[in-house]
C-alpha cells in the first residue's frame, strides 16, 4: 500500500580512499508524536574488488507507517536517485540502539528483506530475546516507580502506558555483534558509545558520523538512570560526548589535509536518529554539556528550596510539566538520573537511609547534605 504521506529522502555522499559512498536518510514516523530516520549506505566495491552489501542502519518502530516510510524511501534511493537497487537488496541492518523507535520494525523488516541484524552485545539481548527483556524490564520500571514515591495503581498505568511490553516487538536473531573500533569492510567504523542505552552505537562513515540518539541537534537525549538499566547513566553519556568530541576532532584533522569540506560544511557532519544534520558537533556538545549542567543546577535548587526531603516524583513534578500518562516516565528517569549522578558527586544524600532496612520497596528521600 502507497504511504499517504511521502517524505523526502537526503542523500550524501563521500570518496572514502577512491571509493564513492552513498548515504541515504530516509525519515520515517516511528510514533504518532515523533519523526525519526533510517540511514541505507551504498558503496562501490573495495579494493579487494568484492560487492559492498547494502546496509540499513536502524529500522524504524514497526508500527504506524513507519514501515511502509522505509520501503517507500528505501524505493525512492532507485527511483529518484538512478540507483540499481531494490529493497530486497539490503543485506543486513546495523541498529545503533535497541530503543522502539530504532530496532522495533527490525524483526519484520529483516525478515521481509532477508537481511542479518547487526547490534552491540549489550543490546543484542533486546533483539533476539525482547519478551523476557520486556518482563525484566517492567519489574526493574516497578521496583522504580514504588521508589520513587509512584503509588502502585499509577505505577502500573505508567508502564502499560509507556508500552514496553510482551509481544508487542518480534524476536530476531542477531546475526552479527559490533564491537567498539572495528572497521566493517573497511568503511563503516563503529563506536560503543554507552548512556542513553547500554549498547548505544555510532556509525563513522568517511567524513559523516551517524549518531543514532547520542547526540540530537534540537533536543537533550534522554537520560536513564542505571540503577533502573544498567549500563546506562548520565555519566556514562557525558563520557560518551567526550568520545564522541574526541573522534570528530581527529575527523576534522583528518578532512582537513584533504580539503576538508563536504557538500554541505566543514566535516564531520552528524546525521542524528531524529531532527537535523548537524554541522559542528563538538559546538552542539558544549550546548548540551550546559544544558546538563542548568539541569543538575535547577534540581539542586529544588531540594534547596524544599521545606522537607523529597522523593523523585516530587523531585520531577518540581523540575517539568507533567504530561501525559505515556510521557510520564521521562521527567522521572531523567530527575532520578541526575540524582543519581549528584549523588555519586556528594552533592546529594538520602535522608531517609536509616529506615531504608524497612520496607521491601522504600521511597528514597532526597537532601542537600
Amino acid at each position: 500500500m502507497p504511504n499517504p504521506v511521502a517524505f523526502p529522502v537526503e542523500r550524501f555522499e563521500c570518496d572514502c580512499d577512491g571509493r564513492i559512498c552513498r548515504i541515504y536518510r530516509i525519515r520515517t514516523q516511528v510514533f504518532p508524536h515523533l519523526a525519526g530516520y533510517v540511514c541505507l549506505v551504498l558503496a562501490d566495491p573495495g579494493k579487494d574488488g568484492r560487492p559492498f552489501p547494502p546496509t540499513l542502519i536502524d529500522a524504524g518502530s514497526g508500527e504506524g507507517s513507519s514501515p511502509v516510510d522505509i520501503l517507500d524511501g528505501l524505493e525512492k534511493v532507485r527511483t529518484r536517485f538512478g540507483e540499481p537497487f531494490v529493497p530486497t537488496d539490503v543485506e543486513r541492518i546495523f541498529l545503533s540502539h535497541t530503543h522502539f523507535d530504532h530496532f522495533g520494525g527490525a524483526g519484520r523488516l529483516s525478515a521481509f528483506l532477508n537481511a542479518e541484524i547487526g547490534a552491540h552485545p549489550c543490546d543484542a539481548r533486546v533483539v533476539c530475546a525482547q519478551d523476557e527483556r520486556a518482563n525484566v524490564l517492567n519489574a526493574a520500571f516497578r521496583r522504580f516507580l514504588a521508589m520513587a514515591g509512584i503509588d502502585a495503581d499509577q505505577g502500573v498505568g505508567i508502564i502499560q502506558a509507556f508500552g514496553f511490553t510482551p509481544g508487542r516487538v518480534r524476536s530476531a536473531p542477531v546475526a552479527r555483534m559490533l564491537t567498539d573500533g572495528e572497521c566493517v569492510d573497511g568503511l563503516i567504523r563503529v563506536h560503543h558509545t554507552p548512556g542513553h542505552s547500554p549498547g548505544h552505537l555510532c556509525f563513522e562513515i568517511g567524513p559523516y558520523l551517524l549518531l543514532g540518539d547520542l547526540l540530537l541537534s534540537r533536543t537533550v537525549t534522554q537520560i536513564w538512570p542505571q540503577t533502573l538499566i544498567p549500563g546506562t547513566g548520565l555519566e556514562r553519556h557525558l563520557r560518551s560526548l567526550d568520545k564522541l568530541v574526541q573522534i570528530a576532532e581527529r575527523m576534522r584533522s583528518a578532512a582537513l589535509a584533504h580539503g576538508g569540506l563536504t557538500p554541505i560544511g566543514l566535516a564531520p557532519i552528524g546525521l542524528p536518529g531524529h531532527e537535523d544534520v548537524i554541522g559542528n558537533i563538538p559546538l552542539r556538545v558544549e550546548g548540551i554539556r550546559r544544558n546538563h549542567r542548568r539541569r543538575c543546577a535547577r534540581l539542586l535548587a529544588v531540594l534547596e528550596r524544599a521545606d522537607h526531603p523529597l522523593c523523585i516524583a516530587e523531585i520531577a513534578a518540581r523540575m517539568y510539566v507533567n504530561g501525559p500518562l505515556s510521557r510520564l516516565l521521562m521527567p522521572l528517569a531523567d530527575a532520578a538520573g541526575r540524582v543519581e549522578y549528584l549523588e555519586h558527586y556528594g552533592r546529594v544524600a538520602v535522608a531517609n537511609h536509616e529506615s531504608l532496612g524497612d520496607s521491601v520497596l522504600p521511597v528514597y528521600r532526597y537532601i542537600i547534605p
